[in-house]
């Protein structure tokens, strides 16, 4: 009787809580999104379903895990706000519908069916419309006909209205000339560079109080950044190479798997042309031998390419009952026809590859390489367990040196280090990372090899003692004496530049350029040189410092672009087209964007949430 009570009053809190859920669930007027009333958004009488947001959601969200490599989360969409900006497109578009409505704009059954043939998902092999396809796209998207048809009507009436507005923007004239001045207009300018060879002077060797003064003048360039200075013990694959003894049967082992790379069987590199007939390829044969037709005109002849027919390097097995007759050649040439199981065909042997054999010994070093390094890797592998182990139980890196095939060393670290242990990627992110009193851990690398570290103590940054960097603060001095000599030289260089001189009388060469579009390359200038010649006047000139020399450039003219050349016409019309389609597109948002003001937008957050529940976070 007891029992009985309690099973009735547990059946009792259960209905209650269905009930509860049914109420909650009918609260928020979703079941399965397709069949719910409560839409994310609505602009003015038009809704944005759950389920139209949820499918572009999905959508959205496959196309960046496929572009990404990656699975692309909801959190991520989210951060990167690629759920928000699909959202205005949807509300964007929605406004458009509704105003589409307002004007009573829509299109008949004729015009819809059209669109439905026009789909390519829902074409068959013959280019004809397939209907089984077109049910089975309904069926996996959970659409009936009348609501998916009703979306082709919906799409091309809101298509048929965009193009209304957008219809009949031009690019103004003014704005195509000034972007291809821009890309192909063209300059014309004389050029040459002053280097040390060009000083009257050799430069002199500078006193110990010049480089005394240039290092205390310039400390930024001799002071060392801040360091790590990390102890660490470190074992690679090759530290253990010679401590490993490889069994003999486990190299013979490795030899008979690699038979096909160290035994290669005698081949022949070979074409076969196959006819549907022996009369055909007799006739074929006939016309070769008579000088009639070359093999590539019969290879063309059968609508086929020397691609389609190469067998590559065959060995006889490849050949078949070929394969006698091919083999006995001794030269390059054409034999046949032959039956083969494509029907008769003619052979083209077109060279001659010899066996090659490497024996067991010669292979054994290769063999033994390989098969120690593989060993080495796995005892590092198989050691990193016990290594952490060591250094969890109170071991020092010293002890660790001590105790295994790990050997200590120090660094002083900064991310310009890059030699030796700090060459590798795991070293340089772990080393950034590194804090004082972190705990030691194993640290396996790309190689195979194992590494533990330790903060010893973070130097400051530096400023180099001049006895230690003097050949250093030597050289930085004497660049910057020639740089000085230079720069004044330039000066009596760019009179006679801007005299329409020839400074070439005082040893420099001058380049004349023509006709050169902003996107050219000049070996030995900067990279923005052209740019920078680019903002020169008619007659100016200009000195423009690079490295150890300086550039002089006088402009010598102006042009735009070549309008004769079919490639800058071609650019101007795709440019143009480009312009545009992006003034139509900043239309239609703005349009798009006072529809929606006008229409007034309402946002419904609960029924968004529900569509976020159904993806991984």
């Amino acid at each position: 009787m007891a029992i009985g009570g309690k099973r009735g009053i547990s059946q009792f809190f259960v209905w209650i809580l269905i009930l509860g859920l049914i109420v909650g669930l009918a609260g928020f007027s979703i079941t399965n999104f397709g069949g719910g009333s409560t839409p994310v958004a609505k602009v003015g009488k038009t809704e944005v379903t759950a389920d139209e947001y949820y499918r572009a959601l999905n959508s959205e969200l496959n196309r960046y895990t496929e572009q990404f490599g990656t699975q692309v989360t909801l959190s991520m969409a989210n951060q990167f706000g690629i759920d928000q900006n699909l959202r205005q497109q949807l509300y964007a578009t929605a406004a458009i519908d509704n105003e589409v409505k307002n004007l009573g704009l829509s299109v008949g059954d004729e015009q819809v069916a059209l669109e439905l043939l026009d789909q390519p998902e829902f074409q068959g092999i013959d280019g004809n419309f397939d209907r089984a396809g077109y049910d089975f796209f309904l069926q996996r998207n959970g659409l009936s006909e009348k609501q998916f048809e009703n979306t082709l009507r919906v799409e091309t009436a809101r298509t048929l209205y965009q193009q209304a507005m957008a219809t009949g923007i031009v690019v103004p004239e003014s704005l195509a000339d000034l972007s291809m001045e821009y890309i192909a207009g063209r300059r014309d300018f004389a050029w040459g560079v002053l280097n040390e060879t060009n000083l009257a002077e050799d430069i002199p060797e500078p006193t110990p109080e010049e480089l005394t003064a240039y290092h205390a003048e310039n400390p930024a360039d001799f002071t060392l950044p801040e360091k790590k200075r990390i102890t660490y013990a470190w074992v690679s694959p090759a530290d253990l190479i010679d401590t490993i003894v490889v069994p003999e049967e486990d190299l013979r082992a490795l030899y008979d798997d690699r038979a096909e790379i160290y035994i290669v069987p005698e081949r022949r590199m070979v074409e076969r042309l196959a006819y549907p007939d022996l009369p055909a390829a007799e006739a074929a044969k006939t016309r070769l031998d008579d000088g009639a037709a070359t093999f590539g005109d019969l290879v063309t002849e059968r609508g086929l390419t020397l691609t389609d027919i190469d067998l590559g390097d065959a060995t006889r097995a490849d050949l078949g009952d070929a394969a006698d007759a091919v083999f006995a050649m001794t030269e390059p040439g054409i034999l046949g026809p032959m039956e083969t199981s494509r029907g008769p065909a003619l052979y083209r042997m077109n060279a001659i590859l010899t066996s090659r054999e490497t024996s067991f010994e010669d292979a054994n070093d290769e063999l033994r390489t390989e098969l120690v390094e593989d060993a080495a890797r796995r005892s590092i592998e198989d050691s990193l367990e016990d290594l952490d182990d060591l250094l969890a139980g109170g071991n020092s890196l010293e002890d660790l040196a001590n105790e295994t095939n790990l050997t200590l060393g120090t660094i002083d670290w900064s991310e310009d280090v890059t030699e030796g242990l700090a060459s590798y990627d795991a070293f340089q992110t772990a080393a950034a990372e590194l804090n004082a009193g972190d705990f030691e851990k194993a640290i396996l690398l790309d190689d195979g090899g194992v590494f533990a570290m330790r903060l010893d103590e973070v130097l400051a940054p530096r400023l180099q003692d001049l006895a230690d960097v003097r050949p250093e603060v030597t050289a930085a001095w004497r660049d910057a004496q020639i740089r000085a000599a230079l720069t004044e030289m330039a000066t009596t260089f760019l009179a006679e530049f801007e005299a329409n001189e020839a400074p070439e009388t005082m040893g420099m060469d001058i380049t004349i350029e023509t006709g050169l579009t902003r996107t050219a390359f000049i070996d030995g200038t900067p990279d923005d040189f052209l740019q920078r010649v680019f903002a020169l006047a008619d007659g100016e000139v200009a000195s423009f410092p690079h490295e150890d020399s300086v550039i002089l450039v006088r402009m010598n003219g102006r042009s735009g672009p070549d309008m004769e050349d079919p490639e800058i016409v071609a650019l101007r019309e795709s440019l143009e087209q480009q312009m545009a389609q992006s003034m139509s597109s900043d239309v239609l948002i703005s349009l798009s964007a006072k529809l929606t003001t006008e229409a007034g937008l309402t946002i419904n957050q609960a029924v968004i949430n529900s569509v976020h529940a159904n993806f991984p976070q």
